[in-house]
């Protein structure tokens, strides 16, 4: 099952948190249960070419997704099925999709300088295309109020398009001197962020179609940034660089609030928010994951490992308990950052490590508490313990992945003195 020779380019969490829709090289389109790890029905199958981006309807009723064959197609999870023919009319490979925040439309963005919108309902084209860039539109992305879409171009400007009548709102905004590689509206829908190759960050004020400030003030990286996104409250902007680096920045100062978060080893190609806006996810080419804190700026427990070759995507569930991942590996990885889940540390094994350290492995395959006097409580099979380093990967896809997440029920178990209250009279007779 899976994906098992192709990389997965774009993955994203259902509005109920209850399945993953991913996007891959194999031309396919495939939905996830969370719970179970399992493919929910058949993939989905249409596209000649990779699928480079995908969607949920904020309904959760249907699927979009934009591949490489130019074309882009909905989909009715229920069903399984295409809803209607496939949306031709881009004569380029589509990199970006989105949805109205109302489901009537669809926004893509495309290799043949263009941006469409489609009406839901008709699935047809709603008026020309949107005309003006010079060259690929990259990244493209709805106001929060459904009547505005901002793309950005390697022409290195942004566009700000009027739903209603399909026309350009004001002049192109320009600044960045190397193309963009992504955009994203406020929440309030008043402002725009934009990330570029030029290794500047910079904010629009989309009423008068300036600079919210003055570049210099956004440009602490110093490589190309590869990714952007608002918190939920609109206060604050992440940024992901080739330099390695996640980076906050606060909307009312314009400056970076505390120092660079660094760990990652390689290019950060993915950042997001988590819903309650307290925490900053980030996927990296150095094949983690790594949870970030936005009072302190400091990592959240270990990165999240697993990954044989680099992170793509990475999105919070809409609970923010868990992150979904996707990679050139070829595998979806769900994980548990909710550090009250009993699957992470059994409530017995923080009685005994009563210092709450953290457990490690050692090198005969025992589970134990930290140094320097470590206490064992449990020996792992040897083709278990990759999986056990990380107790936080709740799932992967495909199950059989290298570097697979186990789940453990620890409702059973016990250690210290208490290990022989497990010990069961029918073994005992028998071996007797």
């Amino acid at each position: 099952m899976g994906y098992p020779d192709w990389p997965v380019n774009s993955v994203a969490f259902s509005p109920d948190g209850r399945h993953v829709v991913s996007g891959s090289d194999d031309n396919t389109v495939r939905i996830w249960d969370v719970q179970t790890g399992q493919q929910f029905g058949a993939p989905l199958e249409g596209h000649t070419k990779w699928v480079r981006s995908v969607a949920f309807s904020p309904d959760g009723r249907h699927v979009v997704s934009g591949s490489c064959d130019c074309t882009i197609r909905i989909w009715d999870i229920q069903t399984g099925q295409q809803v209607r023919e496939h949306l031709e009319g881009h004569t380029g490979e589509v990199n970006s999709v989105a949805f109205s925040p109302d489901n009537r439309h669809v926004v893509l963005g495309s290799d043949d300088n263009t941006v469409r919108i489609w009406d839901m309902q008709t699935c047809q084209q709603l008026g020309k295309p949107l005309k003006g860039h010079a060259k690929l539109v990259s990244s493209v992305a709805f106001s929060l109020d459904g009547r505005h879409v901002v793309s950005g171009s390697d022409d290195m400007t942004i566009k700000i398009w009027d739903i209603q009548t399909c026309q350009q709102v004001g002049e192109p905004l320009e600044g960045h001197t190397n193309r963009i590689w992504s955009v994203a509206f406020s929440p309030d829908g008043r402002h725009v962020v934009s990330g570029s190759s030029d290794c500047t960050i910079r904010i629009w004020d989309i009423q008068t179609f300036q600079q919210f400030e003055e570049p210099q003030q956004l440009s602490n990286h110093t490589d190309a940034i590869n990714s952007v996104a608002f918190s939920p409250d609109g206060r604050h902007v992440v940024s992901g660089s080739d330099d390695e680096t996640t980076r906050i920045w606060d909307m009312q100062t314009c400056q970076q609030v505390g120092e660079p978060l660094k760990g990652h080893t390689a290019s950060v190609q993915s950042v997001a928010f988590s819903p309650d806006g307290r925490h900053v996810v980030s996927g990296s080419g150095d094949c983690t994951i790594r949870i970030w804190d936005m009072q302190t700026c400091k990592q959240v427990g270990k990165p999240l490992d697993g990954y044989t070759v680099w992170v793509n995507s990475v999105a919070f569930s809409p609970d923010g308990r868990h992150v979904v991942s996707g990679s050139e590996d070829k595998t979806i990885r769900i994980w548990n950052i909710d550090p009250s889940n009993p699957n992470l540390i059994p409530a017995l094994i923080s009685q005994y490590n009563q210092e709450n350290q953290s457990c490690s492995i050692n090198a005969q395959g025992w589970l134990c508490t930290a140094e320097p006097e470590p206490k064992l409580i449990l020996w792992i099979p040897t083709h278990l313990r990759d999986a056990f380093m990380n107790l936080r990967q709740v799932g992967t896809i495909p199950v059989d992945a290298k570097n697979f997440g186990v789940k453990v029920d620890w409702s059973k178990f016990v250690c210290g003195e208490n290990w022989t209250s497990v010990w069961n009279d029918n073994i005992r007779l028998r071996l007797s």
